[in-house]
């Protein structure tokens, strides 16, 4: 009876655990289920086995009560083991991964860590790039600004222009610091030459030839001989192709287009020559235009011919417009395209009878509603007399 009596004091737990074991295996949080589950167990078995196991079982003698007791303490220890060994048979795999994953990650961060450093390292040396491009780039540009002042020095001011002419505008705008556009004025036996000019490029390069274009026209002028707009631009081409051998530059790239005038205000008449740039002159709302010769001041491919000698009566309140072609060349507009000639000639129609501040401003605002976001392509330069 005591056997009896003992079998059901030890092994009646041993399928507890069996359902603990399922319960615990089969949670995302298995193991701490599980662990819970075997501490309470086993306090509780033997708790239940030693302090009431007179009340709860009918145990005949003290030692059987302590030999169930010990039957149930290894039971569940067996249990306990058994348990481990399947849970550790489990999830070997999964502890693997996540530390295999975990590895991977501190990696991971690592890596990220040294890609930051050297990201950081490289930022520093672009910074340090983009101050030295910036001090060189203020070096440049203090420079060039500085050479505007001695191109300015040398070409023709608008004081000038103002001591010889009464009624007039001029609407110079360089695209960059200096210009390859200029305007040149002499006074010479009584009659004013006036020259407005589209040197070769812009900016820098067109500076440098502006100025040698002014240094020959004042040259070529500087005598009380008579000379004609055509005989001026034969001087000037003359003399440009022989400074620019001398300086070893002989390409046909190099050069001016130019248009030129020489006007007789007392008899109300001017000669005209143009390299590539034509004369304009409206009157009565009718715009006259007097083509220039197709070829420029440089060294020509196809030989070199006299510039033709135009001779033009004037009358009181006709406009004259000498200019170079970088206002109608700009782009813009809704379809981004170029102004055009033809639109050009529509706006001086349009504006010939205002008076000549009112042009200039006219013009001006023109083309800044016309270029838009577009940026400047090239210098302009626009002279406008009235007789």
């Amino acid at each position: 009876m005591a056997f009896e009596r003992r079998k059901h004091g030890g092994a009646q737990y041993f399928w507890f655990f069996l359902l603990a074991l399922v319960i615990s295996t089969g949670s995302k949080s298995g193991k701490n289920i599980f662990s819970i589950l075997i501490f309470f167990a086993v306090v509780t078995l033997i708790g239940i086995e030693f302090f009431y196991a007179d009340i709860i079982l009918d145990y005949n003698t003290r030692t059987d009560r302590y030999i169930d007791v010990l039957i149930s303490i290894i039971l569940s220890l067996a249990t306990i083991f058994i348990i481990l060994s399947i849970y550790k048979y489990l999830f070997s795999d999964a502890i693997i991964t996540v530390e295999l994953k975990n590895n991977q990650l501190i990696e991971s961060n690592i890596e990220i860590e040294a890609q930051k450093e050297e990201l950081f390292v490289q930022r520093n040396d672009l910074a340090i790039q983009r101050d030295k491009t910036d001090l060189a780039n203020e070096k440049i540009t203090n420079s060039i600004t500085y050479a505007s002042h001695i191109q300015a020095a040398i070409l023709t001011s608008e004081n000038e222009l103002s001591d010889l002419v009464n009624n007039y505008f001029i609407l110079a705008k360089p695209r960059d610091i200096v210009s390859g556009d200029f305007y040149w004025v002499k006074q010479l036996n009584g009659k004013i030459i006036l020259a407005v000019a589209d040197c070769t490029g812009h900016g820098v390069p067109g500076a440098f030839m502006s100025i040698l274009g002014v240094s020959i026209l004042n040259e070529t002028t500087n005598t009380n001989k008579e000379q004609t707009a055509g005989s001026i631009l034969d001087s000037l081409r003359k003399k440009l192709v022989e400074s620019l051998a001398t300086s070893g530059s002989t390409t046909i790239k190099d050069g001016i287009d130019i248009a030129l005038i020489v006007f007789d205000e007392e008899n109300k008449s001017i000669q005209y020559a143009g390299a590539n740039n034509p004369l304009y002159i409206i009157r009565n709302g009718e715009l006259l235009e007097t083509k220039a010769d197709t070829m420029y001041i440089g060294v020509e491919r196809k030989g070199e011919r006299p510039f033709k000698n135009n001779n033009i009566e004037l009358q009181t309140k006709d406009m004259i417009y000498l200019f170079s072609d970088g206002y109608q060349d700009q782009f813009g507009g809704k379809k981004g395209r170029k102004y055009m000639k033809g639109n050009f000639k529509k706006l001086l129609i349009k504006t010939a009878n205002e008076p000549v501040n009112m042009q200039k401003k006219i013009i001006n605002d023109e083309y800044i509603a016309w270029c838009g976001d577009f940026q400047q392509i090239d210098d302009i330069l626009i002279v406008g007399i009235r007789v």
